[in-house]
């Protein structure tokens, strides 16, 4: 979802990061113009065991349909999306409804928001997940939940505790398929680290290679993130995470050629208005390499 901070494993070769859907409802400049063309289309879908709505003689007729030009070929292919989402929604008690079909559509399955929830609440819908076989990942869960959690499955389930993830993974160890690319996970500070270690090991269990750099601020200097620039540089995407005055993605966006993504934090004290000043500084930044470089 290795040890913090380590670069672990593979090499920092540039390749690309790949991380696309596997399935997606075609845009309107690329709708299939016949049945064949949309039959290829959705074909990935239903080999990968989309819902039963979209499958046997409901998608015979509807190709049928568009074949005999009853039915325009992106309308079908709406629908088509439509009853995939509508028949991967299934509910767990009066309190969820877990989308059990994400993963087909998008390659990565749902994580359940731990805000909130009861440690039965959040087991159970994990469960869920387990049980068709698919990652279970639980974030933003507090020690003292995820210890009454793990009661329930203590050979199980496992608690990361910087990230505050509970992770259960299915009997067959099945993951998202690994991508290729590298992801680099940087904090300007110590404070950020939970952040960090969420996203790191997030990426990670989703299949992505991934490393962390801490306390690279430029506060002090430019010194820190020099010195580690060459790892940098070899990433695919980089993620920066800064609290106070947020300026570190602006940096890095200036000195790398892949995309960079800023996360603002809380972090900081006086000007930084629990994360407003660094959430700004990202919203306005541009990185010198084609315009803005943030999201």
């Amino acid at each position: 979802m290795p040890a913090a901070g380590a670069m672990q494993g593979a090499s920092l070769s540039r390749v690309p990061i790949g991380c696309r859907p596997r399935c997606h409802t075609p845009r309107a400049a690329t709708v299939p113009t016949s049945s064949r063309a949309l039959r290829r289309s959705v074909a990935p879908c239903a080999a990968a065991g989309g819902a039963a709505a979209v499958d046997g003689e409901p998608l015979q007729k509807l190709l049928a349909d568009v074949a005999a030009g009853r039915v325009k070929p992106e309308d079908a292919a709406q629908q088509l999306g439509q009853q995939a989402v509508e028949g991967g929604q299934e509910p767990v008690g009066d309190y969820a409804a877990v989308d059990l079909m994400r993963q087909k559509r998008t390659g990565f399955p749902e994580v359940v928001w731990g805000v909130g929830k009861s440690p039965l609440q959040i087991v159970t819908i994990m469960r869920k997940l387990i049980e068709r076989d698919q990652l279970a990942l639980a974030t933003r869960v507090e020690p003292h939940i995820a210890a009454e959690g793990q009661k329930m499955l203590p050979s199980e389930i496992k608690y990361h505790e910087q990230a505050k993830m509970l992770v259960l993974e299915p009997s067959s160890g099945q993951r998202p398929e690994r991508l290729p690319g590298t992801v680099a996970v940087l904090t300007a500070g110590t404070g950020d680290a939970f952040v960090a270690e969420e996203c790191r090991r997030t990426a990670d269990l989703m299949g992505c290679y991934t490393f962390r750099l801490q306390d690279v601020g430029i506060d002090s200097g430019l010194d820190r993130i020099v010195q580690n620039l060459k790892p940098v540089r070899a990433a695919d995407v980089v993620v920066v995470i800064s609290g106070m005055d947020g300026s570190l993605p602006s940096v890095i966006a200036g000195l790398v050629d892949a995309p960079v993504i800023a996360v603002p934090t809380s972090v900081g004290y006086g000007a930084a208005f629990s994360g407003i000043s660094p959430l700004l500084s990202a919203l306005t930044a541009g990185g010198p390499r084609g315009g803005p470089g943030h999201n």
